[in-house]
């Protein structure tokens, strides 16, 4: 078990001292390319253009919206389109080719499965639409890792005993904890930082935060160490 910094507002909202979590997203990486013709910006009509950055914008906009359907589901999922690549990326030339990286995650296989299916359908469909061709290509896929029940009882144990406010709660971020987590037992400790900002300058977190996890930690060590030979 370890503390972190929770990257959301919950904990701060709530005004609760820990964040017990119940398990760590897993992450798929695709690179999506979109390929159409670059011409000339001036001397190209609209209706003749195979635009490249047109379809991806709007493959783009397909991913949000879908995203925020299926963060409704129990174990949530995000999606992030964090890097674009334009070219020829001149501002006279129509865009001919657009490579994007798409990101999801969530804390269910079947989400991501499922979504993965959606996304090579709609990407096809998009660009297809336009008299467009588009590739999507895997890059990376890191599995969920759920905690352990017996380490997130321990520390709703310690908790308990030490009169601090707790909910149970996934880390949609990636941590060191889902490579234990193939080898031992895990479990996760969150504790606020202001309006929820980490890996970043503005980061904050206070003092009586980060007793409050370190007693929450201390105490789930001792109730192991008490339960386990």
């Amino acid at each position: 078990a370890g503390v972190q910094t929770c990257a959301l507002p919950i904990l701060e909202t709530k005004g609760l001292a820990v964040g017990i979590v119940s398990g760590i997203a897993g992450i798929t990486r695709e690179r999506i390319t979109v390929s159409g013709r670059a011409d000339h910006a001036g001397a190209t009509p609209m209706e003749m253009r195979l635009d490249a950055l047109v379809a991806a914008s709007r493959f783009v906009e397909w991913v949000s919206e879908r995203a925020m359907e299926l963060a409704r589901a129990p174990e949530g999922l995000v999606a992030t389109v964090g890097e674009m690549t334009v070219e020829p990326n001149a501002a006279n030339v129509v865009p001919g080719r657009v490579v994007m990286i798409l990101e999801y995650r969530s804390l269910s296989e079947a989400l991501r499965a499922r979504f993965h299916g959606e996304v090579a359908d709609a990407a096809e469909r998009i660009a297809s639409g336009a008299g467009l061709a588009v590739d999507a290509a895997p890059l990376t896929e890191a599995p969920a890792a759920i905690s352990s029940p017996l380490v997130m009882d321990a520390i709703r144990a310690g908790c308990e005993a030490a009169g601090l406010g707790h909910m149970d709660m996934p880390s949609g971020a990636g941590h060191d904890a889902m490579h234990v987590a193939r080898m031992a037992p895990m479990g996760m400790i969150f504790i606020p930082c202001r309006e929820g900002r980490s890996h970043c300058p503005e980061g904050w977190v206070e003092k009586d935060d980060l007793a409050a996890g370190t007693e929450a930690l201390y105490r789930a060590v001792l109730g192991l160490d008490a339960a386990l030979d």
